[in-house]
């Protein structure tokens, strides 16, 4: 995909069009960063709450800073067109070691090109999610440590705008994590408030963002997994498809093995993952987009995915924590980002900085330490990752009950 002539942030866009892996970590501008992100608020300002996407287009789920997995995705559906459609269902950052490459990435695509990508709020577009989860510990690698909350809460303000959903073709529900008994209409979206610093003491954005399917469900149910939100079940998922007037659901949020998954018989929701080799254990997960179009010889609706096995040493795949998010860690306050040094630069101190893009682990853990007192920090420590050799499967056929 072209940059558009004159585009401001040309320079941008060409350090992320495609992958190097002689040079994966791209050096960046600090005040050209700055600017970018505050232009990405007004950007996101514009949009409505729920965004609506014309057909064709490719779906995909989490990426969670594995910036090397996303360029094969980008490949991949680019190199069959180049100005096919996207539409990203969130949790682009934490857990792997390239979240700032991979907000930039797409943010910087979707502002050169407003109606080819779409993004939609995840529960790890939090400010306070980044600071236990991965993206703040990778931004104070690199950069001064003063310079990297700055940049946090600069992107902390603009993930307060992000739309919360959207709906393909009128046909198809798209969100990261699920639904809720608050839902009643397409106008409920309308009703939300923006900027949404925090989910707390909104059970609708809440359920949107965190919610998790329940087989054996009927109704919904606290989430116990999480602590917060709640579990649903197949009747719940065929009422708010019912006041919605759509076939499905399209969700993320959730690692399945195939990348993609049906978790109820009547296939009224589909779970989408797009991180390859995400976890090892007790599997290792491939990831998958979801296609969505138009057949030409039935002239219906319908969804295709395609899988990427994993691959060995994909740059970003690096990760932190594997426990459920929990959003007890979640508040609207900055403070989390402020220490002694904020408040006397004199107390400062400069700690030898590791080379860029590689996670110190002892600089982690002292910063983490200091930091981020006011936030419980997950105890499981990672596994170790295996991965598989190079490899993209090809795409699986499978209508749903999405095809009309």
């Amino acid at each position: 995909m072209a940059v558009p002539t004159g585009f401001k942030y040309a320079a941008l866009f060409k350090k992320h069009l495609s992958f190097n892996p002689d040079t994966p970590v791209i050096r960046y501008d600090i005040e050209e960063l700055m600017q970018f992100f505050g232009d990405c608020l007004e950007m996101f300002k514009a949009e409505p709450t729920l965004l609506k996407v014309p057909i064709p287009v490719h779906v995909v789920g989490d990426i969670h800073g594995q910036y090397e997995d996303l360029h094969r995705i980008f490949g991949a559906v680019l190199s069959k067109s180049s100005s096919a459609r996207f539409l990203f269902l969130g949790d682009l950052v934490d857990r792997g070691a390239a979240s700032l490459q991979c907000l930039v990435a797409v943010l910087v695509r979707k502002m050169a090109h407003p109606n080819k990508y779409y993004l939609v709020r995840g529960n790890h577009e939090a400010l306070s999610i980044n600071v236990s989860y991965g993206f703040f510990d990778e931004l104070k690698n690199r950069f001064e440590v003063q310079t990297a909350r700055e940049l946090m809460k600069k992107i902390g303000r603009m993930y307060a705008w992000i739309p919360l959903a959207a709906i393909i073709n009128k046909k198809i529900f798209c969100v990261h994590g699920g639904i809720g008994p608050n839902i009643s209409c397409l106008d409920d979206f309308d009703n939300v408030q923006r900027p949404l610093k925090s989910t707390s003491g909104n059970n609708f954005a809440q359920d949107i963002l965190w919610s998790d399917p329940k087989a054996d469900l009927m109704g919904t149910a606290p989430n116990t997994n999480r602590t917060t939100s709640i579990f649903y079940g197949p009747d719940e998922a065929e009422r708010v498809c019912g006041v919605l007037g759509v076939d499905c659901i399209i969700r993320a949020h959730q690692v399945v093995q195939k990348g993609y998954d049906f978790p109820f018989h009547n296939k009224k929701v589909i779970t989408l993952f797009s991180a390859p080799g995400y976890q090892t254990e007790p599997f290792t997960n491939d990831g998958a987009i979801a296609i969505v179009k138009n057949n030409e010889q039935t002239d219906r609706m319908e969804i295709k995915f395609q899988r990427f096995e994993p691959i060995q040493n994909a740059f970003g795949s690096t990760f932190k924590n594997m426990a459920d998010d929990l959003t007890i860690l979640e508040s609207t306050d900055e403070s989390m980002l402020k220490s002694e040094e904020d408040l006397d630069p004199k107390k400062a101190k400069t700690p030898e900085k590791p080379k860029e893009g590689v996670v110190c682990q002892d600089c982690q853990a002292k910063e983490a330490e200091k930091e981020s007192k006011e936030f419980e920090k997950p105890k499981e420590e990672p596994k170790p990752r295996t991965r598989s050799p190079r490899s993209l499967r090809s795409q699986d056929s499978l209508n749903s009950s999405c095809s009309r």
